[in-house]
């Protein structure tokens, strides 16, 4: 068997996530593996690192996939940017260890949420971020974010209530930069490196975040002793997301 692995960047606005789904042909996985059966004369599974949601974006996901005989990488390549929709790109395509695996090898991933905090709404990047027009208090959310990081159990922050796997991880850091576009439009990226993430973790911290920010205040009491998240943490919007790097 010859293994492979593939560097892929997509918008996932119109998307229904990452994973290939049997009730839907709109994910990023399924237009993928459509479009390698369609070079390769047969169905080539692909193994994502991460499964992003409906709506998030990537600017590097990985992918491994194998198949029988070698491939022209170059053609394969070239084929490949020519069938796939606008809105998804394999930047890199080469040949990988026998063993390596996209998911199994990977150390950790980094992760931007992206908030405009202009008035006027970001017309051209309206896709890309979450528009919030009202102020927010960097430090409080800076003091909110350092209560975060660490190793934890983050099955508060998981919407996976029947995962069975461990829900403990570490994150490294939550970091802050504040930008402005040549429009004048104002932005907040937060950045989040971590060895993991859990289903919807990276919203429900940054729904927290925000509300502190908002508020002017730090969490009252160690957030990893609650029960449930209170409804007054919001759930960010996907589709101010996006999966910027996977580390090996």
């Amino acid at each position: 068997m010859m293994n492979y692995v593939m560097e892929i960047a997509y918008d996932g606005t119109k998307y229904n996530g990452w994973q290939r789904q049997n009730n839907t042909s709109v994910t990023i996985q399924g237009k993928i593996e459509r479009c390698l059966e369609e070079i390769l004369g047969c169905y080539t599974p692909i193994n994502g690192a991460g499964r992003t949601d409906a709506g998030v974006h990537a600017m590097a996901q990985t992918a491994s996939f194998n198949t029988s005989e070698p491939i022209d990488i170059a053609t394969v390549f070239t084929k490949l940017c020519e069938r796939l929709p606008q809105d998804i790109a394999v930047i890199s395509l080469k040949a990988a260890p026998d063993r390596f695996h996209a998911r199994l090898n990977a150390k950790g991933k980094i992760y931007r949420y992206r908030i405009c905090t202009s008035v006027a709404s970001p017309v051209f990047m309206k896709n890309q971020v979450f528009h919030h027009p009202q102020p927010l208090d960097i430090d409080y959310m800076k003091k909110t974010a350092a209560l975060l990081c660490g190793s934890h159990d983050y099955a508060i922050f998981c919407d996976n209530k029947k995962m069975k796997k461990s829900t403990v991880r570490t994150v490294n850091s939550i970091e802050f930069i504040q930008w402005t576009d040549e429009m004048n439009n104002t932005f907040l990226d937060i950045t989040y490196i971590g060895n993991g993430f859990l289903y919807h973790m990276v919203r429900h911290m940054t729904g927290v975040i925000i509300h502190h920010g908002e508020n002017k205040n730090i969490p009252s009491q160690d957030v990893f002793n609650m029960s449930e998240l209170p409804d007054y943490y919001p759930l960010a919007p996907a589709r101010g997301l996006t999966l910027v790097k996977v580390l090996y």
